[in-house]
């Protein structure tokens, strides 16, 4: 269907801009950058969205068990999606460039948290930093290899605590010199680069 391709390769060309605009953001401010994982989650949705209604629409016309399959899968894996992308992610970071952002974000906020480290391994440190003020768990996986790292609140009823943190992490990296890891805004800026590519092409090709 015509109107498929049209759709998806729109999504992914704003998709790509949008990629875009984080890795230049990045690379020409030169200094790490939090952002909400919920925008990148629509963008997932509204790509498999054409998909999606295209397979609801065979399955309403006739008995298929292979697009029947396929829409399970669909809901699984959108399901896990929702799931892992809340919070905020933030690029272009280190180990160390990270909590001392965050320490100033919560100072501010006048929390002092428990840290404990849950899990070290070569590649990602996963950290829950235990926010007493609140009664609330907020856990930051980071990947310095990749200057990447998610972070988020446990308890669903204070995940609006999220926000205000990841605005003191931006305004800390705006107001201080630090170290920047600009592996992860390479990777965005080729992401943003082929989804554009392939987003104009796909709506405009077929």
């Amino acid at each position: 269907m015509d109107w498929m391709f049209v759709v998806s390769g729109i999504v992914m060309a704003i998709f790509g801009l949008y990629t875009l605009r984080i890795a230049i953001l990045g690379l020409v401010r030169k200094r790490p950058l939090a952002f909400s994982a919920r925008t990148s989650m629509w963008f997932f949705f509204l790509l498999f969205l054409p998909n999606f209604v295209n397979l609801l629409i065979v399955l309403f016309s006739r008995w298929d068990p292979t697009m029947l399959l396929l829409f399970v899968l669909m809901i699984v894996l959108g399901f896990s999606v929702w799931r892992e992308m809340k919070g905020y992610l933030v690029a272009g970071i280190y180990d160390r460039t990270l909590r001392e952002a965050l320490a100033s974000a919560l100072n501010k906020l006048n929390v002092h948290p428990q840290e404990t480290i849950l899990k070290r391994r070569s590649q990602e440190t996963i950290t829950r930093m235990r926010l007493v003020e609140f009664d609330a768990d907020l856990q930051a996986a980071i990947r310095e290899w990749n200057g990447a790292a998610r972070l988020h609140i446990e308890q669903r009823e204070h995940a609006h605590l999220i926000k205000p943190i990841a605005d003191g992490i931006n305004e800390y990296y705006a107001s201080t010199s630090v170290k920047v890891n600009n592996i992860g805004f390479v990777v965005y800026l080729i992401l943003g680069i082929f989804m554009l590519t392939m987003g104009v092409v796909v709506a405009f090709a077929f």
